[in-house]
């Protein structure tokens, strides 16, 4: 993720951005095989040094959209401050674990 390439057209173009998330869409739907990964991490502020972890696509697929949760919150939380008249889904920005556990403890388990 450090080392990524990055593309100020997609940053600054919806359009752009949409053909981006529709490949993305496309190679995640098609992809259905495990494959080992390795990421190269790096929290030095002044140098280039990395270390190299071992890890897979469906891990890596995984922490993704755990991660999208965590931003559909702060998102949650910015339209209710700048935009109370929009209707978003009760459960837009949590976790579905805590979706499942809310209904458990609301059915008496």
């Amino acid at each position: 993720y450090d080392r990524r390439a990055h593309n100020k057209l997609i940053e600054t173009d919806k359009f752009a951005a949409l053909r981006a998330i529709r490949h993305i869409h496309d190679f995640v739907n098609n992809q259905n095989t495990n494959q080992p990964l390795q990421l190269e991490i790096g929290y030095d502020r002044v140098t280039e040094e990395h270390e190299t972890i071992n890890s897979n696509y469906f891990r890596e697929l995984t922490y993704n959209i755990e991660h999208a949760v965590h931003h559909m919150a702060i998102m949650k939380i910015g339209l209710r401050e700048v935009a109370p008249y929009v209707e978003i889904p009760s459960d837009f920005g949590i976790a579905a674990s805590t979706i499942r556990y809310r209904q458990i403890e609301l059915n008496g388990r």
